[in-house]
């Protein structure tokens, strides 16, 4: 299995369990899931000390998460620190080619419990981006007089993505022709092909036969999209 930074470990957890990971090494349990994250990694050093202090629990959700068998503790603790990358901690900075954003959000799952509104799923996945992108921005102001903010920004104008909950789309046609309208003017005015939109829902929502319709029109206007999926 290829190797993995401890950011992708430590995104497995909850906020709830990455506060009581804070709280273990006698840092700070404050702020979102990203930035708790990247407390953790920038002040436990080395990263092996990270995975020491899982409890068993912990260990075997990662190792269910990865897909790797579990054990007792110090087998799993074994496993874990060979498939450990001890030289990417995950958090460096990528350049917002669309190569790469696609990539990073193929691996972010949402946590149900807390999407209640587009403005959260826009806030997670916003979070989850600036581990990986610099200058992550929501409601990023694109100028001009008709004065329309995309979703979020990276990188000051280089990349952007549009978040739409699929659900949104099953009752309401003027839904679906409001983000084909979205699309083509961020995608003219200022992201070209480093533009797209990111629809966000469960695997059901995503297979619904008006969210496949309506992601085949924007296909078909060369204008990318991709299904983030809640659980």
């Amino acid at each position: 299995m290829e190797k993995v930074p401890i950011a992708f470990i430590l995104d497995i957890f909850y906020v709830e369990e990455l506060q009581d990971i804070c709280r273990s090494f006698n840092l700070n349990a404050a702020g979102n899931k990203y930035a708790l994250i990247e407390s953790i990694i920038q002040n436990v050093r080395p990263v092996n000390k990270i995975i020491e202090n899982l409890t068993v629990e912990g260990l075997k959700m990662v190792c269910s998460a990865l897909k790797v068998k579990t054990g007792n503790k110090a087998q799993m603790q074994k496993i874990l620190l060979e498939l450990l990358d001890h030289e990417k901690t995950g958090l460096e900075k990528l350049s917002p080619t669309s190569d790469n954003v696609i990539s990073k959000l193929k691996e972010c799952i949402l946590d149900k419990r807390r999407i209640r509104s587009e403005k959260d799923a826009e806030e997670q996945i916003g979070n989850f981006l600036s581990m990986y992108f610099r200058d992550v921005m929501s409601q990023y102001k694109l100028g001009g007089y008709i004065g329309l903010k995309i979703d979020l920004d990276i990188n000051n104008g280089e990349f952007g993505v549009e978040v739409k909950l699929a659900d949104s789309f099953l009752n309401n046609n003027s839904e679906v022709f409001r983000v084909f309208g979205q699309a083509v003017y961020y995608s003219k005015k200022q992201y070209g092909e480093n533009f797209l939109v990111a629809v966000v829902g469960t695997e059901h929502d995503l297979d619904e036969p008006i969210v496949r319709e309506a992601m085949s029109f924007l296909n078909s206007i060369s204008i990318k999209w991709l299904g983030v999926i809640i659980r």
